[in-house]
């Protein structure tokens, strides 16, 4: 089933699209981009940890004075104790540490985000060590964007059969965000324009060359997250661009049926018989009418990148190569 929906009204995207934006020279903090010279070229695919959630037995109260030391800031006290760790650059918050009650007073989770200078860094290693051997990670957020890209203009989908989708459109009809799978999923997508986000978001550090900015991101939870290579590559096979309109090779009416299929994948349980659905789907599967070069690139980058991405998570606690194992 798939969800359209406005982004903003009209009234609100006016005053919004009146707001002055300043670009800059500076590289975004927190991705692992080459020399800002590197920026200026086209077709750039960049992958990196967008989010690393982990859990586990950490005794605040007894470890309260080094938590402060590092930085941390408390909040949400009851009764003397804090139930919430901040940490702040300036006013923005980079990192947070929660309690988690539900699975034990000294349960804790440590979230932490892409934006992290190495000082920042080594702050999370430090807290990571305070928890006990039961240390997990939860959540992961595999962020892979594509930077001033042939195809640009969010003119991609994800064709997963049998997976709701939900569709953001600006007031043009243009896409700006689709969410594939349900939020309570331990399996979820979200396709964007990254450069818009941060353009609403008044950022004042976008490089002056992005003049695209897209992403897709794999938001993976639970035991899921032992399969993050696995489900990345999924992810990314299911990435497309449909080209029907350009196909020579397709005629008549399969051309139109396959047409209708591309956008709304779930429709093709309404076919009259097994045979033209067999047929159909492997159609689908033969990428006929999809332009796959954005796919193609991002697996050949994230099986370059698969060794440093793991290493990553390891530099936050070597503890954690226990989970990694388990990772095909």
């Amino acid at each position: 089933m798939t969800t359209i929906k406005k982004q903003n009204s009209v009234k609100n995207i006016q005053r919004k699209n009146t707001q002055k934006l300043t670009l800059s020279n500076k590289p975004v903090r927190g991705l692992l981009f080459a020399p800002y010279e590197e920026l200026k070229k086209n077709n750039i695919c960049v992958i990196s940890w967008d989010r690393i959630t982990i859990a586990g037995t950490l005794f605040a109260e007894l470890n309260r004075s080094t938590l402060l030391e590092l930085g941390w800031h408390e909040t949400k006290l009851i009764n003397g104790y804090a139930q919430q760790f901040r940490l702040m650059r300036g006013r923005k918050q980079v990192a947070e540490l929660i309690r988690n009650k539900h699975n034990g007073r000294n349960y804790w989770r440590l979230d932490t985000s892409n934006h992290l200078t190495e000082k920042e860094k080594e702050k999370l290693t430090k807290t990571a060590q305070l928890m006990q051997d039961n240390i997990h990670i939860t959540r992961l957020d595999l962020a892979i964007d594509f930077i001033n890209c042939k195809h640009s203009g969010m003119k991609h989908n994800i064709y997963k059969q049998g997976t709701s989708q939900a569709l953001f459109l600006d007031r043009y009809g243009t896409l700006e965000t689709l969410y594939a799978g349900k939020q309570s999923s331990n399996i979820r997508y979200c396709y964007y324009n990254k450069l818009k986000e941060r353009q609403k978001a008044k950022d004042n550090n976008i490089p002056i060359p992005y003049k695209t900015w897209e992403r897709i991101e794999l938001r993976l939870k639970g035991q899921k997250v032992n399969e993050w290579i696995t489900q990345a590559t999924k992810m990314l096979k299911y990435f497309k661009m449909p080209t029907i309109e350009n196909n020579q090779q397709l005629k008549g009416s399969t051309k139109i049926i396959l047409a209708s299929l591309i956008e709304h994948p779930e429709r093709i349980n309404e076919l009259a018989s097994k045979r033209t659905r067999a047929k159909y789907r492997k159609l689908m599967k033969q990428y006929k009418g999809f332009n796959t070069d954005w796919q193609e690139m991002a697996l050949a980058e994230l099986n370059r990148r698969i060794p440093e991405l793991n290493k990553e998570l390891l530099d936050l606690d070597s503890r954690l190569i226990t989970q990694l194992f388990s990772i095909d």
